[in-house]
């Protein structure tokens, strides 16, 4: 039972920072939950989001603005984020103070500090510096070569920028573009249900969270391998 009310808080919290625009891309329309095959709540394990999402490339102003200060989109412009990679431990806590100058310098307002300090370090949390910088094993001409983390693409595979004060690392949070029945076999429809919508906002988490974990262990059982007695 206590595992399934911190599940409850988690998605609770996703949905809650998707009605916040955790996300840099306004691009996000519906967020459903739902369990995997295996279930492992004491291991914090077989619970995902599906979010649901359109095909266009449309930037959060929020982002546009981290954009600016990580030095524009060609990286052409100065990057406030890297003044600090002697000073702070990672880039999640570079933000603080890069926030801070931004606001002597009036590129951030005042009153807009705290909720982007908030947003801005979820979106670079587990991040490291040696993936801000060029160098012989992080450049471009290199295979593994994936940009940097501060760059859209990256803050959407990392959760889509919905994990701030999320307890379970270990939720995954998937974007398609394509609706959810066609890339969702019938069988495993009742098992995602929906927990926020660009349209209502945050849903029933409770009861959608309930829904999907009966559904995934009707699923279970009935998929279970029947055992054959054994003669005597």
């Amino acid at each position: 039972a206590a595992e399934r009310a911190e599940a409850e808080a988690c998605l609770r919290q996703i949905s809650e920072n998707a009605a916040a625009g955790h996300c840099p891309l306004a691009v996000l329309t519906k967020l459903y939950a739902f369990y995997g095959s295996e279930i492992h709540l004491k291991k914090r394990g077989g619970l995902h989001v599906f979010a649901q999402r359109t095909g266009t490339h449309r930037p959060s102003a929020d982002y546009s603005l981290f954009e600016t200060l990580t030095g524009g989109e060609d990286q052409c412009e100065e990057n406030l984020l890297l003044e600090f990679v002697h000073r702070a431990k990672n880039p999640a806590a570079a933000v603080a103070p890069m926030l801070a100058g931004a606001v002597r310098e009036g590129l951030v307002r005042s009153d807009d500090e705290a909720r982007l300090r908030t947003k801005y370090s979820s979106w670079l949390a587990g991040t490291s510096w040696k993936k801000c910088v060029i160098s012989p094993s992080h450049r471009p001409s290199l295979g593994t070569w994936n940009g940097f983390p501060w760059e859209d693409y990256n803050i959407m595979g990392r959760g889509c920028g919905l994990k701030h004060g999320v307890k379970w690392s270990t939720i995954e949070i998937q974007a398609e573009c394509a609706p959810l029945s066609e890339v969702v076999p019938p069988e495993l429809l009742p098992c995602f249900q929906l927990i926020w919508s660009a349209d209502d906002g945050v849903a029933d988490v409770k009861a959608a969270c309930a829904a999907s974990f009966h559904a995934a262990c009707e699923l279970a059982a009935k998929n279970k391998p029947k055992t054959k007695k054994r003669k005597t």
